[in-house]
């Protein structure tokens, strides 16, 4: 990792201070772990209110959904995570405190919602993040599916997830209302063939 960058490097290349993300090529763990599952629809739909000097001191996280399949996935996470939670109009507010407020709050970039790099080095936690990211995508009659931001750096986490993960895709950005750019991640899963990570700006 150097400057916020995440580049594979030969071990033979590697100089005393750098730091490593370990990662296992050529495998995909499939199975999805609840806890990473939850911080993964969180950084696509969560909220923790802040304070008037903009500390994040809410034990609460308010996710504002209307499609009935979205409330229902939330509420199983919250029981298999044995969380509180209740239900008000098309909130739902889940009770936070302890390890998971604090994997939450790195979930943090000032405003914007990123994956803490802790995570890259673990296909079965990064798999269940971008399960839960997938909270935002939308499956296309093609069997496509796709994955909307307007974070660059939340976009490039997604992909570099996918290339760890060996999952082939593509991606395009568009502009919205002349200021507010939308980055459209394409992709199935079908594995790369060569499954090559490259440097990518996180």
């Amino acid at each position: 990792i150097e400057n916020n960058k995440i580049e594979e490097v030969y071990s033979e290349d590697l100089v005393i201070g750098d730091e490593l993300v370990p990662f296992i090529k050529n495998k995909f763990e499939s199975d999805i772990l609840p806890y990473y599952e939850f911080i993964g629809v969180f950084i696509a739909d969560g909220y923790i209110k802040r304070n008037i000097h903009g500390i994040y001191a809410s034990n609460q996280i308010d996710f504002h959904v209307k499609k009935i399949w979205k409330r229902n996935k939330i509420i199983e996470l919250c029981k298999e995570l044995n969380l509180e939670y209740l239900i008000r109009d098309n909130h739902i507010i889940v009770k936070l405190d302890g390890e998971l407020k604090n994997d939450l709050l790195e979930c943090y970039d000032g405003t914007d919602k990123i994956i803490p790099l802790k995570y890259f080095n673990n296909l079965s936690h990064i798999n269940s993040i971008k399960r839960g990211l997938e909270f935002d995508s939308h499956k296309r009659k093609d069997g496509r599916s796709h994955f909307y931001t307007s974070s660059e750096k939340l976009a490039n986490q997604f992909m570099l997830a996918l290339d760890l993960l060996g999952i082939t895709h593509s991606h395009h950005k568009t502009k919205r209302n002349n200021w507010n750019t939308e980055y459209n991640i394409s992709y199935n899963f079908k594995k790369s063939p060569k499954n090559t990570i490259s440097s990518i700006e996180l």
